[in-house]
């Protein structure tokens, strides 16, 4: 119901990157007011950014808006460097009213509350180059953004380990991309890195279409600690063998695996069918994609 008013109501609310700041002409709050506007205003001073002010009040985002809303109205607070329509908003991979619905998913499957500004995909490739070719295309996606100098950074892109990029999702949360080339030899690692993970990629090439029932493997692997969406995705030129690919992972009729072009074509999609799953709670986490992307 909140998503559905944030929509409706968004061309009256700030931007999430507008500036907030006192006004020094208004007249002293009134007393009685709602407990609210008063921390809206005390967040203001440390928090002048609309995004880390909504993301450090203790009410929800759509609550926090439309006193930030009155209080702009009052002229208690005024607006710098935003517009209300939304124009200064970032592209994002899902609109706006689903991006709320999507973190407040993520959110629950935490019990941590020191990792809830986060979730993780998994990219779980067959070798170093998939993943590394993958991870490029995800330049094409709305809101990501590369992390050359990750965790792991004695490892080049020739063999990505660790966090490879994130895409910025709402209120502050990052999607981070972490990548674990080498799926036969690296098995040690899914359970030390799979903490706060959402979503989980399979990548291979044509070097690597032999190696589809260690990438298999390793998704049951995960599945049995973790139960989340699963894309399969195909990162070599060509077409891969889709008879194989369906019987190595269990395809369903109709079900196919992702096909990402050179030119990033694809890589959106992947993402897209793993925040559809998250948002309609699908947790049959074997599942490939609904339909076959189709992207040379």
């Amino acid at each position: 119901r909140q998503a559905d008013e944030f929509k409706k109501n968004l061309p009256l609310f700030p931007g999430r990157k507008s500036i907030l700041r006192r006004n020094p002409a208004a007249a002293p709050m009134a007393a009685g007011l709602s407990p609210l506007i008063y921390e809206v205003v005390q967040l203001s001073e440390s928090y002048p950014r609309v995004e880390d002010l909504v993301e450090h009040s203790s009410q929800p985002d759509f609550i926090v808006y439309k006193a930030l809303t009155a209080l702009l109205a009052k002229k208690i607070l005024l607006e710098e460097g935003g517009s209300r329509s939304g124009a200064d908003e970032l592209e994002t991979i899902l609109p706006r009213e689903k991006m709320i619905i999507l973190r407040e998913k993520i959110i629950s499957r935490f019990t941590n509350i020191f990792n809830l500004n986060y979730g993780k995909v998994l990219l779980v490739a067959s070798s170093g180059a998939p993943a590394a070719d993958f991870i490029k295309r995800c330049a094409t996606v709305p809101g990501y953004t590369g992390r050359r100098k990750s965790a792991m950074s004695q490892f080049s892109m020739e063999s990505p380990l660790g966090t490879a990029g994130s895409i910025e999702l709402y209120g502050g949360m990052e999607l981070l991309i972490f990548s674990i080339p080498e799926a036969a030899h690296m098995g040690p690692l899914w359970r030390a890195f799979g903490s706060n993970a959402v979503g989980l990629v399979l990548i291979w090439d044509e070097a690597g279409s032999g190696d589809l029932k260690t990438l298999e493997a390793a998704k049951q692997d995960i599945l049995s600690r973790t139960s989340v969406p699963v894309a399969h995705v195909y990162s070599g030129l060509g077409a891969p063998d889709m008879d194989k690919v369906r019987k190595a992972f269990a395809l369903k009729d109709g079900e196919a695996p992702f096909v990402v072009g050179p030119d990033g074509t694809g890589a959106l999609e992947v993402f897209t069918s793993i925040f559809d799953k998250l948002l309609n709670d699908d947790q049959n986490s074997g599942t490939g994609s609904k339909t076959p992307v189709e992207a040379r």
